[in-house]
């Protein structure tokens, strides 16, 4: 569950968005939105950027370029 719905989030914003973020917007809970994350990573159609936020790390999410022309 979530995979859909990320990217279908991704989409719809056209910028990379945060897991809090994602969590606040889709009513998923941040683990599942974190599970679908790194499976969606395997099949290259996220990119995973860190930000350093003070002292945290907060990860910023957004849609593969190539995989969308190769799905859509």
């Amino acid at each position: 569950m979530g995979k859909q719905e990320v990217i279908d989030y991704l989409i719809k914003k056209k910028s990379p968005a945060t897991q809090k973020e994602m969590a606040e917007k889709l009513r998923i809970g941040r683990a599942n939105i974190s599970t679908s994350c790194r499976s969606l990573k395997k099949e290259n159609a996220i990119i995973i950027t860190p930000a350093r936020r003070g002292c945290f790390t907060e990860y910023m999410i957004s849609l593969n370029p190539i995989y969308m022309r190769r799905k859509f």
